[in-house]
């Protein structure tokens, strides 16, 4: 068996386009609000 090693090269904190975080809410609003309670 082999070890493997992982590195990434993302800047930290990874940057997140508000489309993006759009696109998570229209996907998962739902779940998200389950999980979360609803926004208010």
């Amino acid at each position: 068996m082999s070890t493997w090693i992982v590195t990434d090269d993302w800047p930290r904190p990874v940057p997140v386009t508000e489309a993006e975080i759009e696109v998570f809410e229209q996907w998962f609003g739902d779940l998200f609000d389950e999980l979360f309670g609803p926004e208010g």
